[in-house]
């Protein structure tokens, strides 16, 4: 019963039902659902994260080094993760851009 009402909802019903969060593959058809990219995300995460960090660390603390204001002997991360769970895909759209195919998509990061 339940699933036949959901299913007579239009677009404005689910807006009204979903707000902020309405995903892009139910108000724009050109997104695709991407359950198959979540699922490889969450399985590959932790080494994502890892691998990621390091990037940021080693990207950022020379910026923070050389604004450092006076007075200050050292500004370094002492931890910093991303996490453990991956972040959610909400959709895909496939865009083809000077014989290049890019993949744009949401990120949404799960509060838990």
């Amino acid at each position: 019963m339940v699933i036949k009402q959901l299913a007579s909802l239009n677009r404005d019903d689910l807006r009204k039902i979903c707000g902020d969060s309405f995903p892009d593959w139910i108000s724009f058809p050109v997104y695709e659902q991407a359950k198959w990219m979540n699922k490889q995300l969450s399985k590959l995460w932790p080494f994502v994260a890892d691998a990621a960090t390091m990037v940021i660390k080693e990207s950022v603390e020379p910026l923070l080094e050389e604004y450092r204001p006076p007075g200050i002997t050292s500004l370094k991360f002492s931890k910093l993760s991303l996490g453990t769970v991956a972040p959610k895909i909400e959709g895909l759209n496939q865009l083809l851009f000077f014989n290049f195919i890019l993949y744009p998509s949401k990120f949404y990061p799960i509060m838990l």
